[in-house]
């Protein structure tokens, strides 16, 4: 045990801690309220040293004994011992060096190296696969170490010992700094940063001491000046993309004129790369920025490096005032992995209806079939009958490729193979996409209904993508849960499902809060709620886009459908007994169809997209547009 463990030092800075951070903001503090467990007992401390076969380091041992056995501490807590047992799934091995050491800082293991966590227990969770460990045996003993659970990532913080990286977590809570990603920068105060850069020897050291400004809640004045000359000193640096978020909290007039000082000094791609950067990171900048440096990032666009070309189409795309055809000429003579890129930005520019010819063309490469799934990934959802024709040939041409798959041995087909079944699928998303774009376009002034999916484990458990029974009744899943609804039960067999359609007289079909849960607002889609897990009894079937079901209703007198998009309305002259009908709010369009319903009274065509209204004019029904 230590003689001079500062317990009272720790109270006092614990006390502070939850003064500063009363209501637990700070990342992971809701999972211990800067609060220790009860400490742990002698006993229990020596019961689990030789479980591992090591005693542990003085300082992490007095904590145990003294302070608390786990609870407040960076991220979310210490660990008692008990979960410090329960994390240890490895073997400490106390015999061996541990290959976790600082000189491996920053290298990656995965489960196929040897014990690479031997000498190391794990002490807290910084949320996800990401763990402090803590070094028991070897020459760096006593050491603090991060690390992610699967080996990608290995950081050592510089204190030396447990108890100074604690201590220091405890100094810089109670001081307010902000420190999510604690002891990945360097400790010290404004002072102490600013005389660390001035003796750094490397740009490394420099930029750290940097970066570990950003700490700090609030700025003086002396490091305000100080960042003045700082940057008039990395004018002429490749990139300082790291450097702008401590300008702009400085002072959003050293941000700007910082940029604009590069500029003026022909650092054209490392100020695109900045903005763009800067774009995506500070929110609040953003509409500046781009209205700023837009005009002069298209004039300067031709001799920027590739690189920057990138970040600079992004850029114009997001302006809302460049079109495609301004920046098109970019893709001609790159190679693949820019093209990819650049499709995707491409295809949200608002006049990608015009250049639709630029994707036809791509959509017919064979060999590169990385860029042919980009192509697909990328194809907007525009009704246009060359883009569907060479969409139509893929999906055609690959439609085997998953049988095929299951069944190659080769590795080089096996590769070229499973990208075919890939693109198959996309091609046939991005024609099913076209297909809703054709039935249920954007209306201005009027609310788009919604699409409806379902959740892929309601897929699989109303066997969607089964063959059909033969003479088989399609059943829409909405129209299952209208009738649970209704009933509070589906019919368990065929003759109760035949007498169950007969019995409805009154069916409503519509999106609410009961019968649907809200995916994309964007695209107007919605997740159906499910009706049922099991298939329905044979020849009825589930299927998703059929709603001829409710041609079966003989006795149906009143329908409503609201706020759907419906992709077949074929069935509605066969609704003998209909009188009233809503389609208020659905992609309901040929009024011609209304005529042939026999019994029709009464429709509600209110929010419809309506094609010859003029025929309700002869109508024998009312009508409400």
């Amino acid at each position: 045990m230590l003689d001079t463990f500062p317990l009272p030092k720790l109270k006092e800075l614990l006390e502070k801690s939850k003064a500063a951070d009363s209501e637990c903001k700070r990342f992971g503090a809701k999972s211990h309220h800067y609060e220790w467990n009860p400490p742990v007992s002698v006993d229990a401390v020596e019961q689990f040293e030789q479980k591992i076969g090591v005693t542990l380091p003085d300082d992490y041992r007095t904590f145990l004994l003294e302070a608390g056995n786990g609870g407040a501490g960076p991220f979310y807590g210490l660990f008692s011992l008990k979960d410090v047992e329960r994390w240890l799934t490895w073997d400490v091995e106390p015999e061996k060096i541990p290959l976790l050491s600082p000189e491996t800082d920053e290298e990656q293991f995965d489960d196929e190296d040897e014990n690479w966590r031997c000498g190391c227990i794990p002490i807290g969770s910084q949320g996800d696969t990401y763990f402090t460990y803590l070094l028991v045996t070897g020459p760096n003993r006593g050491r603090v170490v991060y690390i992610e659970y699967d080996g990608g990532w290995v950081f050592f913080p510089r204190e030396q010992s447990f108890i100074s990286w604690y201590e220091r977590w405890l100094r810089e809570v109670s001081s307010g700094y902000n420190i999510f990603w604690f002891a990945t920068y360097l400790d010290g105060d404004e002072q102490e940063l600013r005389e660390y850069y001035e003796q750094a020897q490397t740009e490394e050291e420099k930029l750290l001491a940097i970066h570990s400004m950003d700490k700090f809640p609030s700025f003086s004045q002396g490091t305000v000046e100080f960042l003045k000359r700082v940057i008039r000193e990395r004018i002429n640096k490749p990139s300082v993309k790291g450097f702008l978020e401590l300008l702009l909290r400085a002072d959003p007039k050293l941000f700007y004129q910082y940029l604009q000082d590069r500029w003026d000094a022909g650092y054209y791609d490392g100020v695109v790369e900045e903005i763009n950067y800067s774009i995506l990171h500070f929110e609040n900048e953003k509409q500046h920025l781009i209205e700023v440096w837009r005009s002069r990032i298209l004039e300067r666009l031709p001799q920027l490096s590739c690189a920057a070309q990138r970040c600079a189409v992004h850029i114009l795309q997001l302006s809302g005032a460049v079109s495609l055809g301004q920046v098109r000429w970019m893709i001609d003579g790159k190679d693949p992995e820019d093209v990819k890129y650049l499709l995707g930005i491409f295809s949200k520019f608002p006049d990608v209806a015009q250049h639709l010819d630029l994707w036809i063309g791509l959509l017919r490469e064979r060999e590169n079939l990385e860029l042919l799934e980009e192509t697909v990934l990328t194809t907007p959802t525009i009704s246009d009958p060359l883009l569907k024709n060479e969409l139509t040939r893929i999906r055609d041409e690959f439609s085997t490729a998953e049988k095929r798959l299951y069944e190659e041995k080769d590795i080089k087909q096996y590769h070229s193979l499973r990208l075919m079944y890939n693109i198959h699928k996309n091609v046939c998303r991005t024609l099913n996409a076209i297909f809703y774009e054709e039935i249920n376009p954007t209306v201005p002034g009027v609310p788009r209904p919604y699409r409806l999916e379902l959740d892929f484990r309601d897929v699989a458990n109303y066997h969607i993508n089964a063959p059909a029974p033969e003479n088989g009744i399609p059943i829409h899943p909405m129209i299952a849960l209208a009738v649970l609804h209704q009933f509070h039960h589906l019919p368990s067999n065929r003759s109760k499902w035949e007498s169950t359609l007969q019995k409805i007289k009154h069916l409503t079909l519509e999106a609410n809060q009961k019968t649907v849960d809200y995916k994309y607002e964007h695209t107007r889609s919605a997740y159906l709620a499910p009706a049922g897990e099991y298939p329905l009894p044979k020849p009825y079937y589930y299927k998703m886009k059929d709603w001829s079901a409710i041609a079966l209703m003989a006795n149906l007198q009143k329908l409503t459908m609201s706020h759907i998009c419906v992709e077949d309305f074929s069935f509605l002259p066969k609704c003998s007994a209909l009188e009233l009908l809503s389609l208020f709010n659905t992609n309901f369009s040929d009024c011609r169809l209304l005529l042939e319903i026999p019994n029709l009274k009464s429709v509600d065509l209110r929010l419809c997209r309506l094609e010859h209204k003029e025929v309700l004019q002869s109508a024998s029904f009312e009508y409400t547009l």
